[in-house]
Order: C-alpha cells, then structure tokens, then sequence
C-alpha cells in the first residue's frame, strides 16, 4: 500500500512507540502521587512537558496537555470567552477545522450575546482580513484562525492577523490552530505573539490521544474540566504519562526535521503536481504556491470523490476525499463551498498528503494509480 494520507494521522514513529513502552512498564504510577512510584511518573511529566518547551522556545507552564486538536481547539475558545466576559465579539473564518468552526457556531447559538463574524475567503482559499481591523474596532474580541489549512494546505495571514489584533484599540485574544503546522513549518511562538495555539500528537508520528495548547505567560483562561488539580488547576483528569512521554520525542523531531521535510515536500509537489496535470481534466484546488507543500488538493471532473477513495484503495493508494461524509451522507466540503468552487468540481475532490517517510518513488507510483483509477472510472 502507498500511504499518502499524512493530514490525517501518521504511522507512530518506532521511537516514540520505544518511548511509551519505556514509560508504561517503568512509569506507570499516578503523577499526582507522592509515593516513589508516582514520583517517578510525575517526573517523567515534568520532563515530557520540558522538553517540548524546549523545543518550541517556550517555558514550561506555557505547555498545557490535553487529548487531541479538538479539545484544545475547543478548550481555546471556551477558556477565553469564560475567563473573560466583556469579549462579546468572536472572529473566525469558514476554513476551519470543524473543533474550531462548530464551536464558533455553538458558543453563538448558547449566547446571543456573542457576536460572531466569518472573514471572506480568496478562490484560492485564504482569508481576507480586510474588515478585520474595523471589526476589532467595536469591543474586546477573539480572533481564531488555522495557520495551514487541513484540506488544501494553503498558509494562513495569520502573523498579519496577530498584528492588527495588537493595533487594536481594546483587548483582542488571538487563538491559532496550528496541527497541521507542526513539522511541516519553523514554528517561533514569541514571535508569532498569539495567545493561545494548539497542537496535535498524531499529525507527527505521536499516539492519538496525545496533544497540547500554548498559553501564553499571564493570560487567564478558564478550566476545560472541574475536578482536578492537574494543568495549572485548569483541566482536571490523571495524565497519560506514557503517551505525553512519547509525544514529547515526536515533538523534538519534529521541530528539528521541519526545514528538511519542508525542503522535501517542495521537491514531491512538484513531481506530483507534473503527473496531476497530465491526467486529462484534472484542476487544482487552492494555491499550491502558497501552501505548506505537504498536502496537495485536486478535483478529477467526471468522477465522484467517495469512488474514487475505494478504487484507489484497491489499486493501492490511499488518499483523502475533499467532501466530508457525515451520518452516512455525503456533504459537500465546507472549505471549497467557502472559496466558491462549482459543486461537481468539489464532489469530485481529492486531497494527497506527504509525510517524512514519503518517497518520490511513492508519489510516482501513486499518480500512476491516479490516472488509472481515474480513467477507469470516467470511463465505466
């Protein structure tokens, strides 16, 4: 099988599986305990937590764990607007991840009060923050956008973003939704000067399961889960010390691979991307100049997106559709309808993604599959 998937999750990287093995027959007490044994998983905690710090530049409280993108996409929104109720005005974009979409939606329908504004977005799939500053203008506010997008791989304007939200004449919150980021870009958290951003484990070779938001020194968020002294007092619930520890070696290399597998990732877009459009009708979806390399979005006119996934995987390839499938139906992606694509050429989308372990080879072989596949189906 050629796996060509990696936005999705990624195979569990042999030593972070060594790491979470060490940790559960050697480290399998309570953190929280004050025993040798729990001592001693507290302070592999204490080391896991330290490490991806270290990694990222950032101190060590800066780190909060959780269990997946979702919860700390979800525990970003919902921390800000309880620890702070004079933020009356929520901003986000129709590209985002549903953790991030949804909840936007859901806060509004609970409160409102709550005013919620969707940025405009490009054909080619980037938010325009032309509004932006006139929005921010009206009332302490939160700003939540994803830095690469999870179907078509286009960069975000999200420094630009944080920068408008410092000019702003009241408090403005800016949360950025970076899973898809980590590993793929040189990351500077200082730098970047947001409030709040959230990371996957198993984007990079981690278990799924494993996760963590940033938080920024001094900023006041609210608890994701009562009960519980653990995470700053702000989620309740033992931590999984074994895949916090095995998260913690995927996050170091993945930090230290970045400029590599960036530099690679060129090199199998642009080979794919040659095969892609000798497939007769073939359009790309998105700005593949202005992507993150490593996930490239197409439509193949004349087929449907959920075929093309089943055949494909019987032929040995195994990619994303771009339309969703939810309760057994079929719905067209939110992030095409947002950009404005007609609706055959999103039922018809497709969406390649590389990871460290891709081969050119791979890509080859796979765009292969792809005009045979594609053939045989327009063709039945």
């Amino acid at each position: 099988m050629i796996y060509l998937d990696y936005a999705a999750t990624t195979p569990v990287l042999p030593e972070v599986a060594g790491a979470i093995r060490e940790a559960m027959e050697n480290h399998w007490g309570n953190p929280s305990s004050l025993h040798p044994i729990g001592q001693g998983a507290g302070r592999l905690l204490r080391q896991s937590r330290s490490r991806i710090a270290a990694a990222l530049g950032v101190g060590p409280t800066e780190i909060l764990f959780c269990s997946c993108g979702s919860e700390a996409n979800n525990w970003a929104l919902d921390g800000i607007l309880s620890a702070h109720p004079d933020v009356r005005t929520l901003i986000t974009s129709r590209l985002e991840h549903p953790s991030v979409f949804a909840k936007a939606e859901a806060l509004a329908k609970e409160d409102p009060g709550l005013r919620l504004h969707f940025l405009p977005v490009s054909g080619e799939g980037r938010v325009l923050l032309d509004g932006l500053p006139d929005l921010l203008a009206s009332g302490p506010a939160l700003v939540s956008l994803m830095l690469v997008n999870n179907e078509t791989g286009v960069l975000q304007p999200v420094a630009e973003a944080v920068a408008m939200a410092r000019r702003a004449p009241h408090p403005v919150f800016v949360h950025v939704d970076a899973v898809q980021a980590l590993g793929k870009l040189a990351l500077d958290l200082k730098g970047l000067d947001a409030d709040l951003v959230s990371f996957g484990g198993h984007k990079i070779g981690a278990p799924k399961g494993a996760a963590f938001l940033y938080k920024k020194p001094g900023l006041e968020l609210g608890r994701l889960i009562e009960g519980g002294g653990q995470e700053l007092g702000l989620r309740g619930g033992t931590e999984n010390t074994p895949y916090l520890a095995g998260l913690a070696v995927a996050v170091e290399r993945a930090v230290l691979e970045a400029p590599a597998f960036a530099q690679r990732c060129e090199r199998l877009q642009a080979i794919l991307l040659e095969k892609l459009l000798a497939i007769p009708g073939v359009v790309l979806n998105g700005d593949p100049a202005g992507n993150s390399r490593a996930i490239v979005n197409f439509s193949v006119p004349g087929t449907q997106s959920d075929i093309m996934q089943i055949r494909l995987g019987d032929g040995g390839l195994c990619i994303s559709g771009g339309a969703a499938c939810a309760s057994g139906a079929r719905r067209p992606s939110r992030i095409l309808l947002a950009m404005g694509l007609e609706a055959k050429r999103i039922e018809s989308s497709l969406r390649v993604s590389f990871g460290p372990a891709t081969t050119e080879a791979e890509v080859l072989d796979g765009a292969r599959i792809l005009g045979e596949v594609a053939a045989a189906v327009r063709g039945a």
